[in-house]
């Protein structure tokens, strides 16, 4: 499970289900009843969840069919001809932990992925198991995190009161989602990591609720 996509995921969540409330709130969008915010509310995250799951699936399987395409390249090849692959194999690193490494560490990966040799289909098998947990993992987060607020609307009177509840517990979320999954060790600056994503999703909820609501 790759933390900062469940980060990015959740506020994604919280941000589109707090936009449909404020706008609500706001009297920029209408609705016929608490049911129909709370369904546009689930339907939306739940849509947009989908395609999520099947863009980062897709985009997982292409990479790998890339790296593979790379690797059948390279080991078609002499051994002596490998080393003008180097350039190429070195690219497929960045992103990685790679990137904070020395040069000299990297290169040794290099060396090694150079002299390597390709995993056989069941290892392929595994990795597209992990992509698609990574996948619905990411859509479990788009769509769980619309569901408290929804919650809130539906069940709290008077209906203002459901409005500033739902904001709060999203707000809740957010804050212990991004303290969680804090890249740091230090409480204050895991704490400090969860404030600043609430409050980045706040204000992407203002902005997404009146320029896009």
């Amino acid at each position: 499970m790759d933390p900062d996509l469940v980060v990015m995921e959740a506020t994604y969540g919280v941000v589109m289900a707090l936009t449909l409330v404020t706008t609500a709130q706001l009297g920029i969008a209408h609705y016929d009843n608490r049911m129909g915010l709370v369904i546009a509310i689930l339907a939306m995250d739940f849509v947009w969840g989908a395609i999520d799951l099947v863009i980062f699936f897709r985009s997982d399987v292409s990479a790998q069919h890339r790296r593979r395409t790379l690797l059948r390249k390279l080991y078609g090849t002499d051994e002596c001809n490998r080393e003008c692959m180097r350039g190429e194999v070195n690219s497929e690193l960045d992103g990685t932990i790679f990137d904070v490494l020395d040069g000299e560490t990297r290169d040794k990966a290099v060396d090694i992925v150079l002299g390597g040799k390709m995993t056989n289909i069941g290892g392929m098998l595994r990795d597209y198991g992990a992509y698609l947990f990574n996948a619905v993992t990411a859509f479990c987060a788009t769509f769980l995190t619309a569901i408290p607020p929804a919650l809130c609307i539906l069940l709290i009177n008077p209906l203002h009161d459901a409005y500033y509840w739902a904001s709060v517990v999203s707000s809740l979320i957010l804050f212990g989602i991004g303290y969680y999954f804090s890249p740091f060790e230090k409480t204050s600056v895991k704490a400090f990591w969860g404030l600043t994503l609430v409050g980045a999703a706040m204000l992407l909820t203002g902005f997404a609720a009146f320029l896009g609501g």
